[in-house]
C-alpha cells in the first residue's frame, strides 16, 4: 500500500484493531511484570520467615535437650545417691519411662521375675514403697506449684506432697 492511496475502512478497522491488540498484550505484560515483582517480595518475605522459624526452632531444640540432658543428670544422681545396680539403673528407666516388668524383660532378654526382683531392689533402696510412688517421686519434682493452680489444685498441696518424699 502506498500514501497516495485512501485507506479502506476495512484497512483503518485492521490498523485499529491490531493497534488495539498491540496496547492490551503491553497492558497485560505490564500487570503481569507487577505481580511477578509483588510475588517475588512475597517469596523473599517467606524465605526469610522460614529461616527465621527454623533458627528459633533450633533454638528450642537445643533448650529442650539442655533440660532433658539436665533432667537425665539429675535421675542419674538420684540412681547413685541411692546406690542402684547398672542393671537397677536400667530396669528403674524404663518403669519411668512406662514399661512394665514384662516388657522391661523382654527389652533386657531377661525373665519376669529378674525384672520383679530388681524393681523390689529398686523400691527397697529408694525407701519408696511401689511402683507408682517411685515414679510420682520424679514426676513430683517437675511439678511446679504455677502447674498445680493450672491443675486446679492447691499449690499448698503439690509442696506439702514434694516435702513428703
Amino acid at each position: 500500500m502506498t500514501t497516495s492511496e485512501p485507506l479502506s475502512l476495512v484497512d483503518v478497522t485492521m490498523e485499529l484493531v491490531e493497534n488495539s491488540l498491540l496496547a492490551g498484550a503491553m497492558v497485560v505484560m505490564a500487570a503481569i511484570a507487577s505481580e511477578t515483582r509483588i510475588l517475588r517480595r512475597q517469596h523473599r518475605l517467606l524465605t526469610d520467615k522460614v529461616s527465621e522459624v527454623a533458627a528459633d526452632s533450633e533454638k528450642w531444640r537445643q533448650a529442650a535437650q539442655d533440660v532433658v540432658a539436665d533432667l537425665n543428670r539429675a535421675i542419674d544422681s538420684q540412681f547413685s545417691e541411692w546406690g542402684l545396680s547398672e542393671a537397677e539403673r536400667g530396669v528403674a528407666l524404663l518403669m519411668l519411662k512406662g514399661f512394665s516388668h514384662k516388657e522391661i524383660a523382654r527389652l533386657r532378654s531377661s525373665t519376669s521375675a529378674t525384672v520383679r526382683q530388681q524393681a523390689s531392689a529398686i523400691y527397697e533402696k529408694s525407701s519408696l514403697p511401689n511402683r507408682s510412688e517411685f515414679v510420682a517421686f520424679f514426676l513430683d519434682a517437675m511439678l511446679t506449684p504455677a502447674d498445680a493452680r493450672q491443675l486446679q489444685v492447691s499449690p499448698d498441696i503439690v509442696a506439702d506432697h514434694a516435702l513428703q518424699k
